[in-house]
């Protein structure tokens, strides 16, 4: 087995990893017995790319519904201080004005572009530019409305379309590929020489929950995604963390000077720290499947979020979990893997709540929902993230 960044075949494997069930990254329980590792080069966080692996992938790939938990409508971004709901893609493309000036006309690609959700939101802040879409799943696009300005949906891979754009985005896509390099160079030949590239991509360090999304191939940090992002033959002009929570979203230019890039500055990273920070998000996990357990013994157990890490933990939980949390108006009434999905005000009486989100998001959520008729309770796992627990004050 070799690293599919750098081509080392020496790789670290998580062994209690294989203990984990997965998820799916549109949020579907998957199996357990997966595989994780870390190659001791580079220091990439990634999956072993075997004949079993990539027979999974078929599997999800072939079976993918986009937000079926919401019947379509994607994802609401909430402003954590007030609740306030907007679409992903809204927000996308507004803090995205606010980092780069882009011009009155252009193209756009995006890549992977689903129902084009992204591309529409795009065409309100931007109504003079071409719209262009990349997708292989043609199922996603058979139910696309009508955006105006959109030209077309690419179904070939990406080294079929024959075009230069003016912004190219990936948005949730370089995790998903086996090569992210190679794949990288076929992007930057589609970029204009004074284009930008938007890659956006998980963040394990700020949501260890990524790790046990099953069809993500690799795993990033900031250092990790530079790397490749420079080898490519981009200039990063910004890494950040917190244009979206939970995620790294870099903003690059092509790199015009350097076109015999090599890969041998991404070697020498440090794996033996990288080992341990994995080591440790991997106990936090078990420490709230555990915790869970017990509150479950105790009292109606629900769960706050219907996202990858809620489904996940209801899976690990086998049958423990009463009914689910959401903000989300297109989510909420709707049954979720069988489980009733409630508002905050409609839980039932005589049951506590787990936030199932990083640390950092828990803690946004608990200080804005502690100012209703609930409580939250601060836990610290074994990771040193706190645990947060909705409780009505009533109940005790």
């Amino acid at each position: 087995m070799r690293c599919h960044i750098c081509n080392n075949d020496q790789l670290d494997q998580i062994k209690c990893y294989k203990k984990f069930f997965r998820i799916t990254s549109d949020c579907k329980p998957w199996k357990n017995n997966g595989n994780l590792c870390i190659c001791n080069e580079c220091g990439n966080v990634q999956k072993l790319v075997t004949e079993r692996y990539l027979s999974e992938i078929d599997t999800i790939y072939n079976d993918y519904s986009i937000y079926y938990q919401g019947n379509g409508y994607e994802q609401a971004v909430f402003d954590d201080s007030n609740g306030t709901q907007y679409s992903r893609s809204y927000q996308f493309i507004k803090k995205l004005n606010s980092y780069i000036a882009l011009p009155k006309y252009g193209k756009i690609l995006d890549i992977g572009c689903g129902n084009a959700n992204l591309l529409r939101s795009f065409s309100t802040f931007f109504p003079n530019w071409s719209l262009y879409g990349s997708e292989l799943n043609k199922k996603n696009i058979e139910n696309i409305d009508y955006v105006k300005n959109l030209k077309k949906i690419y179904t070939c891979k990406i080294d079929g379309i024959a075009n230069k754009f003016n912004l190219i985005l990936l948005n949730n896509v370089l995790e998903h590929i086996i090569s992210p390099i190679e794949y990288l160079r076929i992007v930057n030949n589609l970029l204009d020489n004074d284009g930008f590239l938007i890659c956006q991509t998980p963040n394990y360090i700020l949501n260890p929950f990524d790790l046990i999304v099953a069809d993500h191939c690799s795993h990033f940090n900031n250092a990790t995604i530079e790397k490749i992002i420079i080898n490519s033959g981009f200039h990063p002009v910004h890494i950040l963390t917190n244009f979206f929570k939970k995620e790294l979203t870099v903003i690059a230019t092509k790199n015009c000077e350097e076109k015999n890039i090599t890969k041998n500055n991404i070697h020498h990273a440090d794996s033996i720290n990288t080992i341990k920070i994995i080591d440790r998000l991997l106990k936090w996990l078990s420490s709230i499947i555990i915790f869970c357990e017990d509150i479950s013994t105790k009292f109606s157990l629900g769960l706050f979020g219907t996202s990858n890490a809620a489904i996940w933990l209801c899976t690990e939980l086998n049958n423990r979990v009463s009914f689910f949390v959401d903000e989300d108006y297109n989510r909420i009434g709707k049954n979720i893997l069988g489980i009733k999905v409630y508002h905050p005000d409609e839980v039932p009486k005589k049951s506590i709540v787990y936030i199932a989100m990083p640390e950092h998001q828990a803690k946004d959520i608990s200080k804005r929902l502690c100012k209703s008729n609930y409580c939250f309770l601060n836990l610290s796992g074994q990771a040193n993230i706190n645990t947060m627990l909705l409780t009505e004050k009533s109940n005790f």
